[in-house]
């Protein structure tokens, strides 16, 4: 039963995987100056990465716990609602919140800054 079990687990990943669009998984570096909104307290933070899909990385300044709501002024694409999902020693890892024109005012910052 466990050999069986962890097979299907392997096949889950892989389907999972292959899923996924490497396209709007892939984390763009920008290293960009931006502020971050939480409870009413407004930080300067670097954005050190994000994806077309929605993920990014910030820096530990935010002051972010998990699970915590908060907006990114980001320059080029506005104000986008984001939620903490992860905390590491130094970044925070953030899930935006997108509209489809923040979405296209994404892609058009990441082109601009990233280079693709």
């Amino acid at each position: 039963v466990k050999t069986q079990v962890e097979e299907m687990n392997q096949r889950l990943i892989g389907i999972i995987r292959e899923s996924q669009d490497p396209h709007l998984a892939h984390r763009h570096t920008v290293n960009l100056a931006v502020e971050a909104r939480i409870n009413g307290d407004t930080r300067a933070c670097l954005l050190n990465a994000i994806s077309r899909g929605g993920a990014a990385i910030l820096d530990r300044n935010a002051g972010a716990e998990t699970g915590a709501a908060l907006a990114l002024s980001i320059p080029d694409v506005g104000e986008i609602q984001a939620l903490v999902v992860a905390l590491s020693d130094d970044t925070a890892h953030v899930r935006l919140d997108l509209d489809e024109d923040e979405s296209a005012a994404l892609d058009r910052m990441i082109e601009k800054r990233a280079g693709d």
